[in-house]
């Protein structure tokens, strides 16, 4: 497992938000749970420094973000920059993702996980008419809470299309260069060429026969992940 060298910034404030557990980190920056004063609540603040190649991307997912309004998908709550670093506020979410859930010892019946994937498909309508492409659907970016709501997360590799074509249109991505997980990617997809909504429909299907199967319909590739 790679070491994980971004700065710990827990006990900083960003805003109003004071970061008090680090929960991650990646090629892009890291997330941490925080305290909100004003209103009382966890929440979930994902940091990048504003000097990284990452920066203008992660600026222009949060503008997607903020204008998909839905009670299954994650909510952007606030937005700033702070000592060279971009901060986003997002909903803290409890729970596990659709992996962990659908993988457990105490494994759900076909028809719970039916109704958790019927409600992230009409999470997903609901981005793509937004001309949104998700381009990342996998179990890990489908997040069940403790009541059993399913959140659509991970909106980091998305990419917006235009009505007049109907493909992608991704700036901070190279042309034919594909993003996104291996197992879960439509064969356009892994070519590197513009998607549709329909690549989004390809790797849902993916996510839901992992679920109900507990295994993934393709083996993982040999070095290569997610980007």
């Amino acid at each position: 497992m790679a070491e994980d060298v971004t700065p710990d910034y827990v006990g900083r404030k960003f805003g109003r938000y004071l970061l008090t557990a680090k929960l991650g980190a990646g090629p892009i920056g890291a997330i941490y749970r925080a305290e909100d004063p004003f209103i009382e609540r966890k929440v979930a603040i994902g940091l990048v420094p504003t000097t990284s190649e990452f920066y203008a991307r992660v600026y222009e997912k949060a503008r997607t973000l903020a204008r998909l309004k839905h009670p299954n998908i994650v909510t952007l709550l606030d937005i700033g920059e702070q000592d060279g670093v971009l901060y986003l506020a997002m909903e803290y979410l409890e729970g596990s993702d659709l992996r962990q859930f659908a993988g457990s010892s105490h494994r759900p019946p076909p028809l719970v996980i039916l109704r958790i994937m019927a409600t992230i498909a009409a999470a997903l309508h609901h981005v793509h008419q937004h001309k949104v492409v998700h381009r990342d659907i996998k179990p890990e970016n489908i997040r069940i809470g403790p009541t059993g709501v399913p959140i659509l997360i991970g909106f980091g590799l998305s990419a917006t299309f235009t009505a007049k074509t109907g493909s992608s249109q991704a700036s901070a991505t190279a042309p034919f260069t594909s993003v996104g997980t291996p197992q879960y990617m439509s064969p356009q997809q892994a070519r590197g060429e513009p998607l549709t909504a329909l690549d989004d429909i390809w790797s849902f299907g993916a996510t839901l026969y992992e679920a109900l199967a507990g295994r993934p319909p393709t083996p993982a590739p040999r070095n290569c992940s997610a980007r």
